[in-house]
């Protein structure tokens, strides 16, 4: 228990000396790379319903994908910077990753 308020001084610490500027600046670019990896998802599903024409179960998989990055009340919100589009990234990056093997399998 004596260790957490050594643990919280040092973060009251960094916090002070931290620089917001370039904190804000690295955020920043750490947001524009998840959109990017979030556009090119959608991209990818867009293809993928093009390859999956009437296989249902596929196109269940990418429905579902897509209504989960949609709706913002999922695993981590949408509003908290960030962290709110991670968890949309990893579903999307499965779901495409489960279709893949539903198309190659035949399913």
């Amino acid at each position: 228990m004596d260790k957490l308020p050594d643990k919280l001084k040092q973060l009251e610490s960094a916090a002070e000396n931290a620089d917001p500027d370039k904190t804000l600046s690295e955020a920043e670019s750490y947001a524009v790379k998840a959109g990017k990896r979030i556009a090119n998802l959608i991209i990818e599903i867009k293809e993928m319903f093009a390859i999956a024409k009437r296989k249902k179960s596929v196109i269940v998989v990418l429905v579902a994908a897509l209504l989960y990055l949609l709706i913002p009340f999922d695993a981590i919100a949408d509003i908290i910077p960030i962290a709110g589009f991670t968890d949309d990234a990893v579903v999307i990056s499965g779901a495409l990753a489960l279709a893949r093997k539903m198309l190659k399998s035949g399913d």
